[in-house]
């Protein structure tokens, strides 16, 4: 089941995330649709994270028995209003009216080959693997960090969850302005770097001089900065790659950059899971905590070297080709 709904989604998000280079005739333009589209993703979470409300509501009201059910129900309510959302682009989108891009006659396998060869693309890939390695072994354990280094109720992984993503959407205004006068490459790395000082601190939690509940909330504010960040650019960026690709080249396989990207997420999401369940074996328990704490460590670790490669992408270049 879980194969069946990541399957779907990338056939969905791969062309969808896709249109930001085709539509985006000028930096700027691809800046702001990915600046839109983290705006909505932020959305869809905090709508996503009233379930355990909504359920509760449906189990009041009586119009289901048990727990279960109301979840169930929730859910389901949940994933109708995401198909009808997911349908307005796939229905409204004039990809013919707006679109530059031309369909490709390369081979499926030739045009991988060429994706992973791109020099720009590798410096993005490798750091964007490693960042999303990083992310994905924290945010496993976000929950342990919560119930085990906090000794906090596990409800209030709903709410500062929640609180974390309306922080990081007030937060993308300025992303977007500062992008246009700095530049994308430096701003990811200075969101890589300070990621990775807020993994670091996850060591510590639970034995700062102040109380437990406020460290959760000192944290949660603290993410929230470098994942506006991290989730508006790195698609911008890949836009712009792909779209300088297809115009240097001749050859228009922005989507085969999209779908790459997705195939190494995956592999990164997979592994950070993985090495977050190795470290629990030394110690995941109130008072016997080490392989939590130590999880923000390898965390960190990964973003200081996501940081350090992408330092080698050579952003102007790319962008020479809208001059």
């Amino acid at each position: 089941m879980q194969f069946i709904f990541y399957a779907s989604l990338t056939v969905y998000v791969t062309p969808y995330l896709t249109l930001i280079s085709e539509f985006g005739h000028t930096p700027k333009e691809r800046l702001n649709l990915a600046t839109y589209i983290s705006v909505t993703y932020a959305i869809g979470i905090a709508i996503a994270a009233q379930v355990p409300g909504i359920a509760t509501a449906i189990l009041e009201s009586g119009f289901c028995s048990t727990i279960v059910e109301s979840i169930q129900t929730a859910i389901m309510a949940i994933a109708i209003f995401s198909m009808i959302c997911m349908l307005i682009p796939t229905l409204s989108l004039k990809e013919k009216l707006h679109s530059i891009g031309k369909k490709s006659e390369v081979a499926f396998m030739t045009s991988l080959k060429s994706t992973f060869k791109n020099k720009h693309f590798k410096y993005y890939i490798i750091a964007d693997l490693s960042y999303f390695l990083g992310m994905t072994l924290v945010m496993t354990g976000l929950l342990y960090y919560i119930t085990v280094l906090l000794e906090l109720g596990e409800e209030k992984s709903g709410l500062l969850t929640t609180v974390m993503i309306i922080i990081s959407f007030l937060v993308y205004p300025i992303v977007n302005k500062l992008a246009k006068i700095v530049g994308k490459k430096k701003l990811i790395c200075f969101a890589f770097v300070l990621m990775a000082i807020n993994f670091i601190s996850i060591y510590f939690l639970g034995k700062m001089p102040f109380a437990n509940m406020t460290q959760a909330w000192i944290l949660i504010a603290m993410m929230a900065v470098p994942m506006a960040f991290l989730g508006i650019l790195p698609n911008a960026v890949l836009a712009d790659i792909a779209l300088h690709s297809s115009k240097t080249t001749g050859v228009n396989q922005e989507g085969m950059y999209f779908a790459a990207r997705t195939l190494m997420q995956k592999f990164g999401q997979t592994i950070g899971i993985f090495l977050f369940a190795v470290l629990t074996t030394f110690g995941k328990d109130i008072g016997d905590d080490l392989g939590i704490r130590l999880s923000g460590i390898v965390g960190a670790a990964f973003c200081i070297f996501a940081a350090v490669y992408f330092l080698f992408y050579n952003e102007k270049e790319v962008l020479s080709i809208d001059e």
